[in-house]
């Protein structure tokens, strides 16, 4: 029986055993990014063996996703800037904040 490297053949297995299976949260993503797409795929087949990895794969995730962030809504930011600084900074608050602010279902009178 041949196995699968699962890496950049398409099949994302190594078998029975294998902690390389498709996503059920983060397969959805692949098409627009694969990093992001195999950091949480990473995170959700480690969760149950090792929850420390998987907590550290999703902060390799979450960083991901804010460099994106900053870059499809080209951001400033200072180029030694790190992770927090990031999250903190007003471009990205503003940014963010005005993408989840939401009404209220049921306004009050």
């Amino acid at each position: 029986m041949h196995a699968s490297s699962g890496i950049g053949d398409g099949n994302l297995h190594w078998g029975i055993n294998s902690l390389w299976t498709k996503s059920l949260n983060f397969e959805l993503i692949r098409g627009h990014n694969e990093k992001l797409a195999n950091l949480g795929q990473l995170a959700e087949s480690i969760l149950h063996l090792d929850p420390g990895s998987a907590i550290t794969r999703l902060r390799g995730f979450a960083e991901e996703v804010t460099k994106e962030i900053y870059a499809i809504d080209a951001l400033p930011k200072m180029p030694q800037a790190n992770f927090i600084e990031l999250l903190k900074s007003d471009a990205f608050l503003y940014c963010t904040e005005a993408q989840t602010a939401r009404p209220t279902a049921f306004p009050s009178h």
